[in-house]
C-alpha cells in the first residue's frame, strides 16, 4: 500500500509550493461526519470567499477518509496527527 506522503508527492497540487484558497475551487473533497465544527468552518471560509467548496464524501473514520485521499478521490483538510502515524 501506498503511504500517504508517496501520494501527496503525486497530488495534483503537490506541484505547488503554496496552497491558496483559490487553487482548491473545483478540487474534491473528502470530509469526516463526525468533525462538523471543522467543516462548518472550513465551509464558511469558503464561502465567505465566494469559493465553492465540493464535499464528494461524508466519511465515518479519519481511515476511510485517508483511504479516500490515497485512491485520490479528494482531498481532506485534517489535523496534522491523524496523517502523522502514516
Amino acid at each position: 500500500m501506498a503511504s500517504v506522503a508517496d501520494c501527496l508527492a503525486e497530488a495534483p497540487l503537490a506541484e505547488h509550493t503554496g496552497v491558496v484558497l483559490k487553487d482548491l475551487d473545483r478540487v474534491p473533497f473528502v470530509v469526516h461526519h463526525l468533525c462538523s465544527s471543522t467543516e462548518k468552518v472550513v465551509l464558511r471560509f469558503f464561502r465567505q470567499n465566494g469559493i465553492p467548496c465540493h464535499v464528494v464524501a461524508e466519511l465515518w473514520s479519519f481511515e476511510n477518509v485517508k483511504s479516500f485521499v490515497l485512491e485520490n478521490v479528494g482531498v481532506a483538510i485534517v489535523l496534522r496527527i491523524t496523517v502523522m502515524e502514516s
